[in-house]
């Protein structure tokens, strides 16, 4: 499928991203790189819930029905969303009624009226979806993990605010806090589909985006890794979930892309070996995997899984042995390393087929460097995958196993084991 990006600049500078698609849909997103991270402590939660108003009614569209109506109306539909690092509003609709999804997202951005009666109504619904938040039991392991390897960063998941934050929000609150985390340094449109004519839609951009002043807010990304272990009590939790973490050896630098490729083999290989060791020869487990904590400086790889307690010695030591075979006995071969290839090729038709998933890539590779990810660079990094050979994957394992007692976290029923000395004996 063809891929042409375009970089285009607003007159404010707002960078627009432009990825033309032969389709019958066009999407469009606004990204706000101002998420929950850069909250204050009385601030928690404000931004998802200033998100939440900016879908709650404008002056043309005087409520939260009248807005789902309108954009549906005309064949299209519209979210948004907010994470530590941006909060997004996007939208997809029928190519020949793209104008009108343009126009959409300017009112619910420019001209949503914050409500008071809507603001404490929406109140209620954020307050609702924090006590659904802490109980779900793997975002609270996810947040007990970051507060201890990431201690003293901006990376705990405190989107939703606290009960107390989230009572304290007045109007005037909510409408200087966006004003003032809105910024067209840190701001950036892309558009992906049949847009139709690129200057008309850079001149309607313009129009409605470049009132965005070029505000210097601060930047807490990254953070300092720090070696832990942990136990967090669930006591009406069955089965116990385990992670083991290390640091990432390779920052995210242009010139660590390579490296950091190759940490992605890692542990995709790792990730078949342990299933089907824990899994299909075992029986100890349902799913294992891989994952990453941190954010677009920093990032710690994990293990992740969850058995039952009396089987959680089992799968610590297996754990152990298969992580120690991977860098001596049993090194990655070019067989898995093929098929994982395969994987990738088969990932990459996946994107490239879909436009939302297509902006995210542009997205974040814009803002992780600064580049566009057009057809040569797309190019430079599939040649890089294709390039790698089973023992440069080993290289990167050792770098990762280093010898380091990884982090260890469990969360559910208690249990005494010293999972450290069981990971050290057996590694």
């Amino acid at each position: 499928m063809e891929y042409k990006p375009e970089l285009h600049k607003l007159s404010n500078g707002i960078p627009v991203l432009l990825d033309p698609m032969d389709l019958a849909s066009a999407s469009m997103a606004v990204n706000f790189e101002s998420g929950s991270r850069d909250e204050e402590i009385n601030e928690y939660g404000i931004m998802h819930f200033c998100e939440h108003m900016l879908g709650k009614g404008t002056k043309r569209f005087p409520s939260s029905r009248a807005l789902v109506d309108y954009i549906q109306d005309n064949s299209g539909t519209c979210n948004a969303s907010t994470s530590p690092s941006n909060m997004r509003v996007y939208g997809r609709i029928l190519a020949e009624k793209f104008p009108v999804l343009i126009d959409f997202l300017a009112d619910e951005i420019n001209n949503s009226l914050f409500d008071n009666n809507h603001i404490e109504i929406e109140r209620d619904v954020i307050l609702d979806e924090l006590k659904r938040s802490l109980d779900n039991r793997g975002r609270q392991f996810d947040n007990f993990i970051t507060g201890k390897i990431f201690a003293g960063s901006h990376m705990l998941e405190h989107n939703l605010g606290t009960q107390e934050s989230l009572k304290s929000f007045s109007r005037d609150q909510l409408i200087t806090y966006l004003k003032n985390h809105t910024s067209s340094k840190r701001t950036i449109i892309t558009v992906s589909g049949n847009f139709g004519d690129k200057e008309i839609l850079l001149k309607k951009l313009d129009e409605y985006f470049s009132y965005i002043p070029a505000l210097d807010l601060p930047d807490n990304s990254g953070g300092i890794y720090h070696k832990s272990f942990g136990h967090n009590p669930w006591a009406s939790q069955k089965q116990i979930l385990l992670t083991i973490a290390l640091p990432s050896p390779f920052d995210y630098s242009w010139e660590n892309r390579i490296n950091n490729i190759k940490m992605t083999y890692v542990k995709r290989i790792l990730s078949v070996r342990l299933f089907e060791s824990l899994r299909n020869k075992n029986g100890l487990v349902y799913d294992i995997g891989t994952g990453t904590f941190g954010d677009e400086k920093i990032s710690a790889y994990s293990i992740d899984c969850q058995t039952s307690p009396e089987n959680l010695e089992k799968c610590v030591t297996l754990v152990a042995k298969i992580c120690k075979e991977f860098i001596t006995s049993q090194p990655p071969t070019e067989t898995e390393l093929k098929r994982q290839f395969a994987k990738c090729d088969l990932g990459d038709a996946d994107w490239l087929e879909s436009p939302s998933d297509r902006m995210k890539s542009i997205i974040s590779f814009y803002r992780d460097w600064g580049k566009l990810r057009d057809q040569n660079e797309d190019k430079i990094i599939t040649d890089m995958n294709h390039s790698l050979k089973a023992e440069d994957i080993l290289w990167a394992a050792k770098q990762f196993f280093n010898g380091e007692t990884p982090s260890i976290f469990t969360q559910g029923p208690e249990h005494n084991l010293d999972l450290q000395k069981i990971w050290n004996d057996n590694f």
